[in-house]
């Protein structure tokens, strides 16, 4: 007799959700004025292939009459990473309609401030904002920094529900001012509708030569899991020409604004590499022809992406401590390995308590 483990469950309701791509994936910072930059995500939706390599600048002395060379040390280039990643059609289909795709992973730019100093102004400024009107009434006023936007967010709390809703809304009203003065120097519409344009191009050319409106069938409707319309498709196609493109845009600056040079790429795959800052060499884009084509957009099932990148520590240029938003970016020797064992920022997504975002000489910060 053969006995199962899970007589009335199949694969699909006992897996457990993996969520690799809030684990392992690219965030590019691209740079903007007062210090700010606009952050999104390149997710990696299956295992990357990732080789890390580095080397030091040695000086060699070949002594007249000894056998062998002598060595100092003249410094160390940046580690290089190669990263190559797919993006497949069919996976990110069969995600949307399972675990779903976070936002933060679509076409989404949060304002962020790259330094301390800025952090803290914005912090201030909201203070000032709030404070008169709400500490008049004796709320309590709770301040926490929200990772999403990089900045701090101000709630409070009362002894009464109708002041806390009046409270709440005058806070709303404040946030509002605030977006005001904080315009982001780019502004964002919708995206263009790549799958849409295309699709109704390819209808239209196939009803003149058949005389039928609706003749072309996507191999995705074929499949009885998939919702049939054609929007919720063209969204998925459209977000793999968002990811397309912020590859492109790692070796591209802004035309308008020369200054403005391409962005920072971090790099986040687990604890081998978490929020390390980098610049893109070069990059490559392969079509995989064997896995073919969505007929009515011509749109690729399946990209293979491979990044050049090297990394790039400043920080503030002093001592290094991580999880800390400037100084994690400092680099780190091998003294590091031996009191912390890391040398990674952990000022990212991933941190161990938080982000740090200021600090002075007692120790005390903004979290």
């Amino acid at each position: 007799m053969v006995f199962s483990l899970f007589p009335s469950r199949n694969f699909e309701q006992e897996k457990t959700p993996r969520k690799l791509e809030h684990r392992s994936h690219l965030a590019l910072e691209f740079p903007q004025s007062d210090n700010r930059v606009f952050r999104t995500y390149i997710p990696f939706l299956e295992n990357p292939k990732i080789s890390e390599a580095g080397s030091n600048t040695l000086q060699e002395y070949n002594l007249i009459g000894r056998a062998g060379s002598l060595y100092s040390y003249g410094g160390s280039e940046s580690r290089a990473f190669d990263v190559t990643f797919n993006i497949s059609l069919l996976h990110l289909l069969h995600l949307d309609t399972t675990e779903g795709i976070a936002q933060q992973f679509k076409r989404n730019f949060n304002l962020f401030f790259s330094d301390k100093e800025s952090a803290m102004d914005r912090f201030q400024l909201q203070d000032d904002l709030s404070s008169d009107t709400m500490t008049t009434y004796g709320y309590e006023k709770v301040t926490n920094f929200n990772e999403d936007t990089g900045g701090f967010e101000t709630t409070y709390e009362g002894n009464s529900p109708d002041e806390i809703q009046q409270g709440m809304a005058w806070h709303e009203d404040d946030k509002k001012e605030m977006e005001g003065m904080r315009t982001p120097d780019l502004k964002r519409g919708a995206g263009f509708p790549h799958a849409e344009v295309h699709r109704n191009f390819y209808a239209k050319w196939l009803k003149s030569i058949t005389g039928q409106q609706n003749s072309a069938q996507s191999f995705l409707a074929l499949l009885g899991d998939t919702p049939g319309d054609p929007k919720a498709l063209n969204d998925l196609i459209d977000l793999v020409f968002v990811w397309v493109n912020l590859v492109r845009a790692t070796c591209l600056n802004n035309a308008r604004n020369t200054v403005q040079g391409p962005p920072m790429v971090r790099l986040t795959h687990g604890p081998m590499y978490n929020n390390i800052p980098c610049v893109v060499r070069d990059y490559t884009i392969s079509i995989m022809d064997e896995v073919g084509f969505e007929v009515q957009t011509l749109t690729p099932k399946r990209l293979e992406i491979t990044l050049t990148l090297s990394e790039m520590r400043t920080g503030d240029f002093g001592t290094f401590e991580s999880g800390w938003l400037e100084t994690g970016d400092n680099l780190a020797g091998w003294e590091a390995i031996i009191e912390d064992n890391n040398t990674d920022p952990y000022n990212g997504d991933i941190t161990e308590e938080g982000i740090q975002i200021g600090q002075n000489a007692g120790g005390s910060n903004f979290s």
